[in-house]
């Protein structure tokens, strides 16, 4: 699985965002998801890696001026990425997406009038 594949699957359940990017994102444009490389989890003894592999993934979400609109969107992504049930992510049944934080962090820099949030995961996927 790729960071594409990610991209891909986010326009599905979050139609909302009307740019996406991977690596970087054109901070001038409102509505962004950002995806990028997220830091790798420690091998989990529990789960058999023959079978399973994790992208850890973290996922910008780059909205509005106004603070309330954009929490309420980082929000809304969070739910619905906590509530994705088995999905298929780039031909990979998903069987567990582990959200790494209670709630999407506020990352806005200081000299931004677009507030920003994250939100860290690992997606297990099936080989």
């Amino acid at each position: 699985m790729q960071l594409s594949d990610v991209r891909d699957w986010l326009k599905e359940i979050f139609p909302e965002a009307e740019h996406f990017y991977i690596g970087r994102i054109d901070s001038s444009q409102e509505k962004c998801i950002g995806i990028y490389d997220g830091n790798p989890i420690p091998e989990t003894p529990c789960i058999s890696f023959r079978t399973f592999r994790e992208i850890p993934v973290s996922i910008l979400i780059h909205w509005t001026e106004n603070a309330k609109v954009s929490q309420a969107s980082a929000l809304e992504l969070y739910s619905r990425l906590q509530s994705a049930d088995f999905p298929e992510i780039g031909g990979h049944a998903v069987p567990l997406i582990s959200l790494l934080n209670a709630s999407p962090a506020d990352c806005t820099p200081p000299e931004s009038l677009i507030y920003e949030y994250v939100i860290n995961m690992n997606i297990f996927y099936n080989i």
